[in-house]
Formats: C-alpha cells, sequence, structure tokens
C-alpha cells in the first residue's frame, strides 16, 4: 500500500495524461496511425514495476535514457521530439551525449554542427571489423596530427546552468596534452591535469552559463603522447534531477552492431543507463526480405550485456515501419515485429510496436505522399520522425497511466495486426560471372552498399583495391 501511495503522488506531480495526446491530432487519416498500439508492452509484473522506476527515479535523481538506432536516431529529430516532450513531464537533467559527426564524415545531429581540423581516422559500429575500440556511441574518431581540433557549434544554446561535462577519451601514454573551450573559457588537460582522472573513461570539467560553442585542442605534447581518441562529450546538469535522453544513432547499423562497441562498458557504468531502446531492423531486413535467424542470438547477448551494467535496466525492443523496396513490400517487416515482440516476452524485455502504431503493412507510400516519408519509401521526413518521436513520449505515458489505474499488473500484452501478406520481393543473387558498378551517393557506406547487391565489405574492397573505408559521392565502384 506505501509503494501505491508514493507512485499517485508521483503521478499527480508529473504526469499530465489529458493533454499530451493532441501532438498527432493533425496527422490525416491517410497515414492509418493505430493508436490502440501507443504502449509500451511488458510480460511480467517486474518489467511493469521496473518500468514505473525509471521515472520514479526521475523525482529524486537522474534518469538515464539510451537510445540506439541507425540513421533514423543519428540525425536527431526523433529523439529531440521524445527528449524535449518527456523532459518536459519529468526534468531536464541535461543534454546528454554528443559526438563530432564531422571528423567521422558524416552528417551531424540537427542540434549542432561539428566540424574539425587536421586529419582524424574513424571507425563506425556497422563495419564487421573496426579499425578503432568503439565506445558507448558507436563511433569513434582518432588524430595523431598536433593542433588537429573537434569543434561544435550548437544551433540553440545549451540553457544557462551549472554544467558538468565530460570528455570521453583515452587517457594512456599515447594522450597528448589538450584544453577545452568552451566559448571563451579554456580548460588545459596537461599530463598533470589528466592523472586526476587515471583510471576513468572521462575527463571532467564544469562551467556555469549558456553554451554556445565548444572545442577540443591538441596542443604541443612536451613529454605526452601523439595520440587523442575520442568517444564522445556528455552534457549533464550539475545536482540536478530529471531526465538525460542520449541519441546514440549510427546511420546503417544493423542490430548486431551493439555488439560491437568494446570500449563501451566502463562508459555505460559512468552514465549509469535506465533505459536502453534497442531501435534496429531496417538494415537487417531490408536488401534481403527476410528475417536472418542470428538476430535472435545478437538480441539475447545485448540483453545480457546490458542487464550486466544495470541489473533493473529496462531494455525496450522495436519494430521497423514499413519499407518498400525496388518495387516491393518489405514483407518481413511483419515477421521482424513477431520476433521482437517474442523475444521480449522470451527476455523480459519492454516491447514498443511502432510497426502497427504507423500502420502498417503497405503504408509507407502513403506516408511519402502526405509528405512524411522521403522518397526512398525507407527514411522518413522530420515531420514523420517528429510524429515518431511524440508516439514514443506518448506511449510511455500511456503505459504509466495503465500501470497506475492497474498496479501491480502482471502484463500489459496488446494482440499484433494479422495482414494478407503479398507475395515477397524476390532475394537478389550474385552473379560472380558478370561485373556490376555503383555510383557512391551522399551519406552511403561501404556497408550499406554490400547489403544493397548482397556481397561483403571485404569483396567490394578487394575488387577496387580499397584499404580502408572511406569513400565520397559519385566515386564508382565495382561491387561484382
Amino acid at each position: 500500500m506505501k509503494l501505491m501511495v508514493r507512485f499517485i503522488s508521483f503521478v499527480s506531480l508529473f504526469f499530465p495524461f489529458v493533454l499530451f495526446a493532441q501532438f498527432y491530432s493533425g496527422a490525416p487519416a491517410s497515414l492509418r496511425l493505430d493508436t490502440s498500439y501507443s504502449y509500451f508492452q511488458f510480460f511480467s509484473a517486474k518489467t511493469g514495476q521496473q518500468l514505473t522506476e525509471v521515472f520514479q527515479k526521475a523525482n529524486t535523481d537522474k534518469a538515464v535514457i539510451f537510445h540506439y538506432g541507425a540513421s533514423h536516431v543519428q540525425a536527431e529529430v526523433l529523439v529531440t521530439e521524445a527528449r524535449n516532450a518527456l523532459q518536459g513531464e519529468f526534468g531536464d537533467a541535461g543534454r546528454g551525449l554528443v559526438f563530432n559527426y564531422g571528423a567521422a564524415n558524416t552528417y551531424s545531429s540537427i542540434n549542432y554542427k561539428s566540424t574539425s581540423q587536421g586529419s582524424w581516422s574513424y571507425a563506425k559500429s556497422f563495419q564487421l571489423r573496426p579499425k578503432l575500440p568503439l565506445g558507448v556511441m558507436g563511433m569513434t574518431v582518432q588524430s595523431e596530427e598536433l593542433l588537429a581540433s573537434l569543434n561544435w557549434d550548437f544551433k540553440t544554446p545549451l540553457q544557462d546552468r551549472k554544467h558538468l561535462i565530460w570528455i570521453l577519451a583515452d587517457n594512456d601514454d599515447w594522450t597528448p596534452d589538450f584544453k577545452v573551450l568552451i566559448n571563451e573559457t579554456s580548460y588545459t588537460f596537461d599530463k598533470e591535469n589528466r592523472s586526476r582522472f587515471a583510471g576513468l573513461p572521462y575527463y571532467e570539467l564544469e562551467y556555469e552559463g549558456e553554451i554556445d560553442q565548444v572545442s577540443i585542442q591538441l596542443i604541443n605534447p612536451g613529454d605526452s603522447g601523439i595520440r587523442f581518441t575520442f568517444y564522445g562529450m556528455n552534457f549533464e546538469t550539475v545536482n540536478a534531477t530529471g531526465l538525460v535522453y542520449h541519441s546514440l544513432g549510427v546511420g546503417a547499423a544493423p542490430m548486431e552492431s551493439v555488439l560491437r562497441l568494446n570500449a563501451m562498458t566502463a562508459q555505460a557504468m559512468a552514465l549509469k543507463p535506465d533505459l536502453v531502446f534497442l531501435d534496429f531492423g531496417t538494415n537487417n531486413i531490408l536488401y534481403t526480405n527476410r528475417v536472418d535467424p542470428k538476430i535472435r542470438y545478437t538480441v539475447a547477448r545485448a540483453v545480457d550485456s546490458f542487464r550486466r551494467l544495470n541489473p533493473n535496466i529496462v531494455i525496450v525492443l522495436t519494430t521497423t515501419q514499413d519499407l518498400f523496396y525496388k518495387g516491393h513490400i518489405i514483407t518481413a517487416g511483419v515477421e521482424f515485429r513477431d520476433l521482437m515482440k517474442n523475444l521480449a516476452r522470451e527476455y523480459d524485455c519492454a516491447f514498443w510496436n511502432w510497426y502497427d502504431i504507423s500502420g502498417g503493412l503497405g503504408t509507407i507510400r502513403q506516408w511519402g505522399s502526405d509528405g512524411y516519408a522521403t522518397s526512398d519509401n525507407i527514411h522518413l521526413t522530420w515531420k514523420g520522425y517528429r510524429l515518431k518521436g511524440g508516439f514514443v513520449h506518448h506511449s510511455i505515458m500511456n503505459s504509466l497511466r495503465f500501470l497506475n489505474e492497474n498496479p501491480g499488473a502482471d502484463s500489459l500484452v496488446i494482440a499484433s495486426k494479422i495482414y494478407d501478406m503479398p507475395a515477397p520481393a524476390p532475394v537478389t543473387r550474385s552473379n560472380s560471372s558478370s561485373r556490376r558498378y555503383h555510383t557512391v551517393k551522399s551519406g552511403e557506406s561501404l556497408w550499406s552498399i554490400s547489403r544493397k547487391y548482397n556481397t561483403t565489405v571485404e569483396k567490394i574492397q578487394k575488387l577496387n583495391g580499397l584499404r580502408g573505408t572511406l569513400i565520397r559521392p559519385g566515386q564508382r565502384l565495382r561491387v561484382r
């Protein structure tokens, strides 16, 4: 009874249940949104209780969300919408992680511009054999060039408050001296200063005020090293309660990418996640229109790795949206939905059925006609991703309301839709006797190209004499 009383008090303070559903009222009926699926489903009373505790925690401490995914997460449109709405409910405990996408030769977040000076190598989690260790964000950049720098310009300044800033970077004999510039204030991390953070996966500083610009600059090494390895930078608020929502997307990443984050554990233990989205699938099923049986093993390993960080963590398995590729509906989206739901049940995770919320099989082209999806029938527009982010918030709040009205509920399960399935798209088979070429488009990687032609990164590298993974738009590559 005491738990129930505390929970009702928490709800009355932080859950405005009447108002938060208005965000989708302007969406056209032709999208076929089905808000009856707008819940985080769960399969045990334990998971339901853990879900409530994540957001109760924000009342007295920082509740931390990790949102892993591919291109739909990297740009941060979806996450920004969800973050803003949830922090409006539970309090803003900080911006969370940022990365220097410019140094990694990819597109930046909508919230800031990231650029670099000097020569930087990089690795990303979609690569089968990343040449650098990967941390919590799934990307890493490294430079051995003195005076190289990483720079950020925030489109909307971070609020005027006392910020706690962590620079996630290696701290070893190879690390050079560097300085961090926040607006006009400089902090130097020479060898003596760096020694204060020995054994930690980050360097720490505090700054009070708005933040418009940040720069990390490598300086004369003196008797220090020459190799700076950077994994990300975290902004939280000193002594704040509320929510921190980290965007951890890597374009072209499949589900198995989270198993390649070999430098993640220490960083994640410091960041202390309470809830993690595994928001993948498109890059697992798009090019083959089938669900690889190995995904089951991948999810099991991922769940185990995050529960070693925090035994009470809430893990949310998600679905794809409807997809249309090379003239065919990707029918494997239905099978992927069913697999994620079954795995959520098997491993006691939460399940978010975006596939059925967003209309399900055969709807993505209508989303495009209505301006909510792009012409590739794979990605959404900003308007579409904002709608999806709104549904993340809406689904969480619906589930918390359900738990408030049904304390101790042992499950929240909604029967998935049944669809009339069209003939599946044929799987493209490679023909080793014929040559084929591909012209690189902006945003493509060797991994995404290899999936498109049912080949491997290594084969494309061998066919084109490539030593690394760097490619450029307009480059003509042999793929067979």
